[in-house]
């Protein structure tokens, strides 16, 4: 994979995620069960979105499969929906991801920023380079409220899918729980600083105007700051995203990149 056909200036991010429970995917109803039993739980509205997305995958799965050189049937895939980032809180690069560009439009992809995830490839530990070492694909993803947490927070959720007959250990895992750790991948033009809102210039990376005055990585800890608007806590906002791939990782570098109720669906 040539990272210029992205048609995008920009610097390489990632951060961990985390995911729910993974489905096996042999038929429409296992598909429809799968979800209800397993997010609608938690959230209704996850649930609703999910089942809306998942129709429209056979159509599309048969031509992303000749390029990314997995199974086109629909039925040799495990599914794992990943919540692949929350809004506006940073991680632990100090990068947080705003509503306002998750939730804008990106001109050179010709989509609003969170749904630029959808058809791209899933892989292993960001082994991306080449996509037709993909592991599978992304069936899609949306942009959903989390009610109950403060300051208006969103996720963006992928429905990530891994093909059992490309990499079959890997999906075991997957469904075993062995592997249930991912950690998307991004690319970002340029960053701003939460704290007094200087940017960085486009595909230059962190290097920002105030300096480490207010962001500092290497104290490894983040600074606080007192301001008329109130406290606020010193990091980049990324601006301009572009999706590109979601990866299985097997190890976290924090715990809420894991979660420990994954398990084997059987229908």
């Amino acid at each position: 994979m040539d990272f210029d056909s992205l048609n995008i200036t920009g610097v390489l991010e990632t951060a961990d995620s985390y995911s729910y429970k993974p489905i096996e995917m042999f038929n429409q109803d296992s598909i429809s069960s799968g979800l209800s039993s397993n997010i609608r739980q938690s959230s209704p509205v996850t649930a609703s979105v999910l089942e809306d997305l998942i129709l429209d995958a056979p159509k599309m799965l048969p031509f992303a499969a000749e390029k990314y050189r997995i199974s086109a049937n629909l039925q040799d895939y495990v599914m794992v929906p990943v919540v692949i980032m929350p809004t506006d809180l940073p991680n632990r690069n100090m990068v947080s991801f705003p509503y306002l560009e998750l939730s804008s439009f990106v001109p050179n992809a010709g989509q609003i920023s969170y749904q630029t995830w959808k058809w791209k490839p899933t892989h292993v530990e960001h082994v991306n380079r080449d996509w037709t070492i993909a592991k599978g694909l992304i069936l899609d993803s949306a942009l959903l409220p989390m009610p109950g947490r403060a300051g208006n927070l969103w996720k963006t959720l992928c429905l990530c899918a891994f093909d059992r007959v490309k990499d079959a250990a890997l999906a075991n895992d997957i469904l075993t729980g062995k592997r249930k750790t991912y950690s998307m991948g991004a690319m970002v033009s340029h960053y701003s600083c939460s704290v007094c809102g200087s940017m960085s210039e486009p595909g230059k990376g962190k290097t920002m105007p105030c300096g480490t005055r207010h962001i500092n990585p290497k104290a490894g800890r983040f600074q606080i700051f007192d301001t008329p608007q109130g406290r606020i806590l010193g990091h980049y906002n990324a601006h301009e995203i572009q999706g590109f791939e979601v990866s299985s990782v097997a190890v976290p570098a924090w715990p809420s990149a894991s979660t420990d109720h994954d398990f084997h669906l059987q229908y």
